[in-house]
């Protein structure tokens, strides 16, 4: 029944029975078919021809692609490959809007209009990011920058830090004089007494 005209042009069509791929796969047997490489990535069989001998017309596009939505290959199977994108297929779909991007559908001006002020705050994201960052943001990173790294790094942490190595440095000077000069002090006091000791008692053993 989708075919009720085709009797009628029968006699003007070829139909070609002796495709043969090496691929059992869907995508990589389209692309073969279409392009010549099972992987993809050459210029299809109509990117070729719009390629080789031009278009009559600058309006239209040269190389459409009439898609059902279910295509395996998906756009490498009608792509331009390494030629320039402007000989790659165009896709015709079904309903309303066959080309994409040629008119604006009325569903999404529905939708903006629905939602008003909202959308016109999306729209303009940037200018609202921008006045977040400036009533925010930056207070908050300048704010945690003074009092965290300021007074408590700075002023709490590295003062400690600082007054603990001082204190450190000053008991370790002074323990050292102990264990050079004022030990050797100490040492010749206590070798001076016990002389005056051993004197004092061999002089009371003699009387």
């Amino acid at each position: 029944d989708r075919f009720e005209h085709l009797p009628a042009v029968a006699d003007e069509l070829c139909v070609f029975k002796g495709m043969q791929v090496d691929s059992v796969d869907h995508p990589t047997a389209c692309y073969q078919m279409n392009t010549g490489n099972r992987f993809g990535g050459d210029p299809a069989l109509g990117s070729w021809t719009s390629y080789g001998l031009g278009t009559e017309n600058q309006n239209l596009p040269a190389f459409v692609v009439m898609s059902d939505g279910s295509m395996k290959s998906g756009p490498p199977g009608y792509g331009a490959g390494f030629l320039p994108a402007v000989y790659q297929g165009t896709v015709f779909r079904g309903g309303e809007s066959p080309i994409l991007y040629l008119r604006n559908p009325e569903l999404p001006q529905k939708i903006a209009d629905a939602l008003g002020g909202f959308y016109g705050a999306v729209l303009n994201k940037y200018y609202v990011d921008e006045l977040y960052a400036v009533l925010f943001v930056k207070p908050l990173v300048d704010g945690s920058a003074r009092i965290l790294w300021q007074a408590m790094d700075q002023g709490v942490i590295d003062r400690t830090i600082n007054d603990g190595a001082d204190g450190a440095r000053h008991l370790s000077d002074n323990v050292r004089h102990m264990q050079s000069g004022n030990l050797r002090s100490y040492a010749g006091w206590v070798a001076a007494g016990a002389a005056v000791v051993i004197a004092y008692m061999v002089w009371t053993g003699l009387r």
